[in-house]
This record gives structure tokens, C-alpha cells and sequence, in this order.
């Protein structure tokens, strides 16, 4: 089992725009740790909201660009 400092290191070196890669194997490798996230979220309850929170901080940065100010970047201290 994972903890709660294991999965927000997951979750902070996983390649969030991978589906803006031209190389496959950069998509494909995305795409896997993706699921990877998603199923251990599934099985705790906690990884799941710094998923959510993450996917929120993400979505943000996308939106408005990297300087945005709306959704602040998740803290590992923010989950202990």
C-alpha cells in the first residue's frame, strides 16, 4: 500500500500534457500512468481527493496559462 507521500510524488512527476506529445510513446507512457492514478484513487479515498485537486490545478493551468492564480498548485502538506 502506498502512502499519502508516495502517491503525491506520483502525482507531482506524472507528464499532466502528454496528449499534446507528437511522440506516440510519450502519449502511450501518459496514458498508462493516467490509469495508474486513477485505479489507486479508486481504492483510497484520500489519494482520490489529491487527484481530484490535482486534475483541478491541471485544468487551470491549461485554461488560463502557467501564471494563473485561480486553483494553487496541491502541497504534500496539504493532504497530512
Amino acid at each position: 500500500m502506498l502512502t499519502i507521500e508516495e502517491y503525491f510524488d506520483m502525482l507531482r512527476r506524472h507528464d499532466w500534457f502528454y496528449e499534446y506529445s507528437d511522440d506516440h510513446s510519450a502519449w502511450q507512457r501518459g496514458q498508462a500512468g493516467k490509469v495508474e492514478l486513477r485505479n489507486l484513487a479508486k481504492e483510497n479515498e484520500q489519494f482520490a481527493i489529491m487527484l481530484a485537486d490535482y486534475n483541478n490545478y491541471i485544468n487551470a493551468v491549461i485554461k488560463e496559462g502557467p501564471k494563473q492564480e485561480t486553483v494553487p498548485l496541491p502541497k504534500l502538506e496539504d493532504y497530512l
